[in-house]
């Protein structure tokens, strides 16, 4: 019995198309006879192969290594930043293909990544230090394998913008992104640099960032970019560089006060009252946390709940984003923080 893949693949030629359309291709199912494993990357080339019995016309699609290194084939599967290379598909299913979210189509699954490559570059993360870095002490065993040496997986492969909800809303140009904030992070864990990198995180917007771990989500490295970028915020905050809130002071009063609310009536203690609440007394945190967090417009309630923080980032969270922009009691500061402990 023979199987299939159905790929619904987006496509667009800027030169030629006036408006994107998607269009269906089947990729006859290839595994290697023993695991039943079948790529997206393997079936889309599978597809391309075969374009000839569509209409000549293959889609368009970067690829490289094929193993999971390079980042070049990024794109969106089912709505998902993903690496083709390392999606899984299954038998007669169909799946959405699409460019990756939020940068310019070359043609069809190609996109113009340079800008954001332009950000690694200017976050500048060469080691600065004033002797030749060949005469530099060596990094302490258990930092560089266990933190720097995981940090230097990045693929570079974009998924983390794709999923930032700041890069993709456009809320904030100040906020050089998910990947070039790691990049600085790692410099600033490195004992060899000098370069004040608190400093640079804050003039690159490190206090734009949410925390909502998007970007770790969908990090092919399962590098931890918020845990980063939360390391960052903490950094900033003690050198006294304040904190930007992306929350306005109507949506943060809401917040305080749809779960102060929700605490009371689930008879939690250290609830107080703050501005109009957003939502009925008997709310789930999954409510509270779409009528609150959504309003603001920096990150969905799904994002928030599948990826808490520890309770430093939490409180960092409420620190910098709510409290520095509303005049909160204690009782709201802790339901902020026990809502976003992990």
């Amino acid at each position: 019995m023979s199987y299939s893949v159905t790929l619904k693949v987006l496509r667009f030629d800027p030169s030629t198309d006036e408006a994107p359309y998607y269009q269906d291709y089947t990729a006859e199912w290839q595994d290697d006879g023993e695991t039943d494993f079948m790529s997206l990357l393997q079936a889309m080339s599978v597809a391309y192969d075969s374009c000839a019995t569509v209409d000549g016309d293959p889609m368009t699609f970067d690829m490289n290594c094929a193993n999971g290194w390079c980042g070049r084939c990024t794109m969106m599967v089912d709505g998902k930043p993903s690496l083709a290379c390392w999606t899984k598909v299954e038998k007669g299913k169909t799946y959405t293909v699409e460019p990756l979210a939020g940068f310019p189509v070359v043609r069809d699954l190609v996109v113009d990544k340079s800008a954001t490559y332009r950000k690694f570059v200017q976050a500048d993360v060469a080691v600065q230090s004033a002797e030749p870095i060949t005469k530099l002490g060596d990094i302490p065993y258990d930092l560089y394998w266990n933190t720097l040496s995981k940090l230097n997986t990045c693929r570079e492969c974009m998924c983390c913008y794709a999923a930032c909800p700041k890069v993709q809303g456009g809320l904030t140009e100040k906020f050089i992104g998910p990947g070039a904030m790691m990049q600085i992070a790692m410099r600033h864990m490195d004992p060899r640099d000098e370069a004040d990198r608190a400093w640079q995180a804050a003039m690159s917007g490190v206090f734009e960032c949410d925390l909502c771990g998007e970007c770790s989500s969908v990090c092919p490295a399962t590098i931890d970019i918020v845990g980063l970028i939360s390391t960052l915020q903490k950094a900033a905050s003690e050198k006294g560089l304040g904190a930007q809130s992306a929350l306005t002071p109507a949506s943060a009063v809401a917040m305080a006060g749809a779960i102060a609310e929700a605490r009371a009536g689930k008879g939690i203690a250290g609830a107080g009252s703050a501005g109009s609440t957003a939502v009925s007394s008997g709310a789930s945190v999954e409510e509270i946390v779409q009528a609150s967090c959504g309003q603001a417009g920096c990150h969905t309630a799904e994002s928030v709940l599948e990826y808490r923080v520890d309770a430093d980032a939490a409180q960092l969270r409420v620190d910098s984003h709510v409290a520095n922009k509303v005049d909160l009691d204690e009782g709201q500061k802790a339901a902020f923080v026990e809502l976003f402990t992990e």
